[in-house]
This record gives structure tokens, C-alpha cells and sequence, in this order.
């Protein structure tokens, strides 16, 4: 089975939530600020607790980014 750029970027890790948008993890109005916080972590956890995985553009380019957060 082909994997795909996110597959690549999670690389086995396990994933807390997967997420479409902006990688803009401290404005509170992105989708990713909204599913860290409701996974129970902060956005200064990134690089410590979790980690976000960033795979391909959305169809669209300016929808954004597939991404997954994942434990680190």
C-alpha cells in the first residue's frame, strides 16, 4: 500500500487527532489551536508532549494543510 506524505510524517507514531487547516498553532481562531486544546494539551507543548505532523496541501492550497498531532 502507497503511503502518503502525512503517513511519512507520522512515521508510526500515535496520533491524538488529525486536523485540516493552517499551521498556525498559537492563533486561537485555527483549527489546530482548537484541536490541541481540546486534546488536553497546550500550544507550548509542541516540541515537548506532541508534535505536529504535516503531510500534503488540501485540494486547494489555501484550505491549508493535512496534519495530524501526535505523541512525541
Amino acid at each position: 500500500m502507497k503511503k502518503t506524505m502525512l503517513d511519512e510524517a507520522i512515521n508510526g507514531r500515535e496520533v491524538i487527532a488529525y486536523v485540516n487547516g493552517l499551521y498556525a498553532p498559537a492563533n486561537k481562531n485555527s483549527n489546530l489551536y482548537k484541536a490541541i486544546i481540546s486534546a488536553g494539551y497546550t500550544p507550548e507543548d509542541i516540541g515537548t508532549k506532541i508534535s505536529v505532523a504535516v503531510g500534503a496541501h488540501r485540494r486547494h492550497g489555501t484550505e491549508g494543510w493535512k496534519m495530524a498531532i501526535v505523541k512525541k
